[in-house]
């Protein structure tokens, strides 16, 4: 059976491998220094913002499913970087929230991304960027409405 997709023009495609190769480049950087998994830097990250949130809330921000949080957390708890912390709301749902260590981490870490991500960016002009931008916007939104 032959078909005429074109795999390498189909923008989920296109989208998940740039995702992928950006991703690992970081990766690597803190997958070396600190044993972490993506997984693992995704949820530290969240947890590193000003509010508290549950397992629950990461998943939504982060998309990332239910198991793949769980095990995220797990691994972070058993590295000492978070802490599961009962909510002063709901007893029933804990907080995910960064230890010291987990801080030290992430104050390491994110420069190392965002130096990634400048680098990338280099290679555009201020108005690809600004164009990046409003593309990428645009393709969320549409995405989430899709959803609905």
């Amino acid at each position: 059976m032959s078909s005429n997709f074109d795999l390498k023009s189909f923008l989920p495609y296109q989208l998940s491998i740039l995702s992928r190769r950006v991703s690992g480049l970081i990766a690597r950087e803190y997958g070396q220094r600190f044993g972490l998994r993506l997984n693992e830097w995704r949820v530290m990250v969240v947890a590193a913002q000003d509010e508290p949130r549950s397992s629950s809330e990461i998943c939504q921000i982060t998309l990332m499913d239910k198991m793949s949080v769980s095990r995220a957390v797990k691994g972070l708890v058993d590295k000492g970087f978070v802490l599961r912390i009962p909510s002063d709301y709901d007893k029933r749902l804990h907080n995910i929230v960064l230890t010291q260590r987990g801080r030290e981490i992430y104050a390491e870490v994110m420069p190392l991304a965002r130096a990634y991500e400048t680098k990338l960016l280099d290679r555009l002009s201020e108005t690809e960027h600004s164009a990046l931008d409003a593309i990428l916007t645009k393709l969320g939104e549409a995405a989430l409405n899709l959803e609905r």
